[in-house]
């Protein structure tokens, strides 16, 4: 996720401009999307939508579902053909009532996100597949971005209790996750960006009944209480079984998504390494639409690929003792990365000048290396370019292996990315480039088809 993801929706914007920044993030999104729809890069969301563009390929988020409103947008294209509907409330129909961020309709059998405030929420829901029998009390209601890692017991199965259906009934095939101590257990999330005053209906949730029949006993026989469960509290007992993970917060958008830093660099993998296809880029809809990672890009890579230098600079933090991976909404609380702050880059106008006094420098430049595996630098080190600083991984966050890129103007944890642009390793330096999801790249910029298979050829 990135730096923002500490405060993971990044920087808190301000009220004042709050409109027009929702405006220009809108508006770069759906320049992403007609981009996407004219060089016919498209990606498909999770669950086998076509069409729907927005700077994410989708076989890279593995258990992921995104759910977007159509009316967000000028283009009317919306991703949000597997959601159940949008429902329109009044708030003042809950006045005095506690409304919980997440319900489930005993039912109906329904999970809905419950956004009864005027402003935009984001949702990370997530529902585990397997859930101990005998722990009545592991998830009795949903809880809300804890940074906690709670035992996910038992380890995957493929004959979970839990199914989630979309409305056509086609199964929300999972993911897995993995916390600290090794534990994998298999689990679907959702994405979901919440208009104001709507309830977002999202899937049916569907139960083993063998396992509710085995609670059903257990907790009969020690109560001594043999009278049958009415359906309404046969229902309750099934979703006791539940166990749901949720962070839901106001959408903080970037407070200027075209902000771009005018100082190049150099590509973070080796010259002899790739190519990489971008797997998610600027403004993508899976984790990019924050103040914190707007910007950033995805490279899917192996565990232990070489991670270099992209200028001269100074190692401000390096950390790699988390081990956790995969999907779960807790995980986007921990994470392995290195931060470097770059030397400002002369010029001929500012080569002589003091630092900073030079009109046409672009103030201080930070990058950040995220999910990585191992780190070969340490706080205060001087780092020069192309100089090997770790390997990458899949810590955090992270549907499967990959390199998590991003630039800012401050080293604060509240900080907005800043858009960057690569300058390839070839003898024209000045072709600059930025990574779009669905493309490949090494350093020496993007690969077409052609040349991708006879590099990966001779790399074999």
């Amino acid at each position: 996720m990135g730096r923002g993801s500490r405060n993971r929706h990044g920087g808190a914007s301000k009220k004042a401009g709050r409109k027009q920044a929702k405006k220009e993030q809108l508006n770069l999104e759906s320049k992403i999307r007609r981009d996407f729809n004219n060089e016919s890069i498209c990606s498909a969301v999770s669950n086998g939508q076509e069409g729907k563009c927005f700077n994410f390929v989708s076989q890279a988020g593995p258990g992921c579902y995104i759910a977007r409103k159509s009316e967000m947008y000028e283009d009317g294209i919306g991703i949000d053909d597997w959601v159940f509907g949008w429902e329109d409330i009044d708030p003042d129909d809950y006045h005095g009532c506690r409304v919980p961020d997440i319900a489930v309709d005993p039912e109906e059998r329904i999970l809905t996100l419950c956004n009864i405030q005027d402003v935009h929420v984001v949702a990370y829901i997530t529902v585990y597949k397997d859930v101990p029998i005998d722990d009545t009390s592991s998830s009795t209601s949903p809880s809300s971005g804890s940074e906690n890692d709670k035992p996910l017991t038992p380890p995957l199965s493929s004959s979970g209790v839990v199914r989630l259906s979309d409305n056509a009934g086609q199964e929300l095939m999972p993911g897995r996750t993995v916390n600290n101590e090794g534990v994998e257990q298999a689990c679907t999330t959702m994405i979901v960006v919440c208009p104001p005053r709507t309830f977002a209906h999202l899937c049916s949730i569907e139960i083993d009944r063998s396992m509710v029949d085995e609670k059903n006993t257990s907790s009969s026989s020690s109560n001594n209480n043999n009278n049958n469960n009415s359906t309404w509290e046969q229902a309750l007992l099934e979703l006791d079984c539940l166990r749901i993970d949720s962070d839901v917060q106001e959408w903080n958008r970037h407070s200027n998504p075209s902000d771009f830093h005018s100082q190049s660099i150099k590509f973070p993998f080796a010259p002899n390494d790739g190519p990489f296809l971008c797997t998610q880029g600027v403004g993508g809809f899976l984790t990019h639409f924050f103040g914190g990672n707007l910007h950033a890009i995805d490279f899917q890579c192996p565990i232990g690929t070489k991670l270099l230098a992209v200028g001269n600079g100074v190692v401000l933090e390096a950390t790699d003792k988390n081990q956790l991976t995969g999907i779960a909404v807790t995980n986007l609380f921990k994470w392995n990365s290195i931060l470097i702050q770059l030397d400002r880059q002369k010029t001929e106008s500012n080569e002589s000048s003091e630092e900073g006094d030079d009109e046409n420098d672009d103030g201080p430049l930070f990058v950040e290396y995220v999910h990585i595996s191992t780190c070969a630098v340490s706080v205060g080190d001087r780092v020069t370019t192309g100089q090997v600083i770790g390997t990458s991984g899949s810590v955090g966050f992270s549907p499967e292996p990959h390199l998590h890129f991003a630039a800012y103007r401050s080293s604060e944890l509240t900080a907005e990315t800043v858009g960057v642009h690569f300058s390839p390793a070839t003898a024209n330096p000045n072709k600059l480039f930025s990574p779009a999801a669905g493309n490949w790249y090494n350093a020496t910029g993007p690969v077409n088809a052609a040349a991708r298979e006879t590099q990966m050829l001779l790399s074999a």
